[in-house]
C-alpha cells in the first residue's frame, strides 16, 4: 500500500504512518478473522495497488501512540502482562491475536481510541467478538479470564456536551464491560470464521461472498416525519406507509401542526467511507451504478 500526502502534512507524521509496526503470526489474525472474507481477500490480492492518504490514517496513528504510552504502565512486580501475541490452531490453520493488558484479578482489557458516540450506542459486535477470541487465546495458555472490558479513550470528547447531555460520557475515558462467552460458543464462532476465510481463498474476486448488511454498516432508508419545518424529525419510519399512517393519527386527534415526510436515502457506511478496496469490489461498484440510475 502506498501512503500519499495530499494535504502536505509534516514528513515526520508521514514516516510514522509508513512505519506502522503492526504484524501478526500464522495464517490469519483475530482482526482478519472477524472481517468479511471479501474485504480480506481483495485487500490481500490488491495490496500493492492500494493507496491511503496519511490524514485518513491519523486515528490509527493515535491508537498506536496510546499503546506505546501504555508500556510505561508496565509493573515488573505485578501480575500484569501487556501486549502478548498468542497463537492457536483451528482446522489446521494457525491464527494469532494480541491483547492489550491481562491483569489481576483475571481481567482482559483492550484499549480503543474512538468517538464518544461509541459509548452512547450499543457495544460494537466486533469488539465483543475480538475480546472473546483473545480470551480464548489466553485460556489456551492457562491464563484465567473472568472479565472482559474495553477501555475507551474518546478522541472527540466534549466537556460542554457532557454537562448538557444525559447519555453522553461524563469523562474522556470510560470502561465498557464486554459479555464473556462460554467456551463452546467462542469455539463455534472461531471455526465458522476460519471456514469462511479458508473456503474462499481461491475464489475469484467477483465471486467472493457478498458482504452482509451488518458487515457493510448499512444505514437503511428512512422516512422522517417533519413538523412545522423543524430541523429535527418528530419520528423516523421504515416505510412511507408507516409515516403516512402516523401523520393521519396525529391529524385525527385535532393536531393543527403541518407535517411533511423527508425521505432519507440509505447508505453503506463502511463501503462508501472506510473500505480500502471498494474500487475493486464488484458488489460495491454495482451498488453505485444502481444508485446513479435512480438519481438520473
Amino acid at each position: 500500500m502506498k501512503i500519499t500526502n495530499k494535504f502536505n502534512v509534516p514528513k515526520a507524521v508521514v514516516r510514522a504512518i509508513e512505519n506502522d509496526g503492526y504484524s501478526y503470526t500464522g495464517y490469519i489474525s483475530v482482526t482478519q478473522l472477524i472481517s468479511p472474507p471479501r474485504l480480506r481477500w481483495l485487500t490481500k490480492r490488491h495490496w500493492d495497488e492500494l493507496e491511503e492518504d496519511c490524514v485518513d490514517a491519523v486515528w490509527k496513528l493515535l491508537g498506536s501512540a496510546v499503546h506505546v504510552i501504555l508500556e510505561r504502565a508496565e509493573d515488573k512486580h505485578a501480575a500484569d502482562f501487556q501486549e502478548i501475541r498468542l497463537e492457536a490452531e483451528t482446522d489446521g490453520k494457525i491464527w494469532s491475536g494480541q491483547g492489550d493488558i491481562w491483569e489481576s484479578p483475571n481481567i482482559l482489557s483492550d484499549y480503543k481510541v474512538t468517538s464518544a458516540w461509541a459509548a452512547v450506542n450499543d457495544v460494537k459486535p466486533e469488539w465483543e467478538q475480538q475480546l472473546n477470541m483473545l480470551a480464548y487465546l489466553y485460556r489456551k495458555q492457562n491464563f484465567e479470564v473472568k472479565k472482559l472490558q474495553i477501555v475507551a479513550i474518546f478522541r472527540d470528547w466534549s466537556r460542554i456536551r457532557a454537562k448538557t447531555s444525559q447519555d453522553y460520557p461524563n469523562s474522556p475515558i470510560k470502561v465498557i464491560p464486554i459479555k464473556l462467552w462460554k467456551t463452546d460458543k467462542i469455539e463455534k464462532f472461531i471455526k465458522e470464521r476460519m471456514q469462511a476465510h479458508t473456503e474462499t481463498e481461491n475464489t475469484p474476486d467477483d465471486e467472493l461472498p457478498k458482504c452482509t448488511e451488518k458487515e457493510r454498516w448499512e444505514r437503511p432508508k428512512q422516512y422522517a416525519i417533519m413538523k412545522n419545518n423543524n430541523k429535527r424529525a418528530t419520528k423516523l419510519c421504515a416505510t412511507e406507509e408507516e409515516a403516512l399512517e402516523i401523520i393521519k393519527t396525529f391529524l385525527s386527534k385535532g393536531d393543527s401542526n403541518s407535517y411533511d415526510i423527508d425521505v432519507r436515502e440509505g447508505e453503506r457506511i463502511r463501503c462508501e467511507h472506510y473500505c480500502p478496496v471498494n474500487k475493486f469490489c464488484n458488489q460495491y461498484q454495482n451498488y453505485i451504478k444502481e444508485k446513479e440510475k435512480k438519481i438520473n
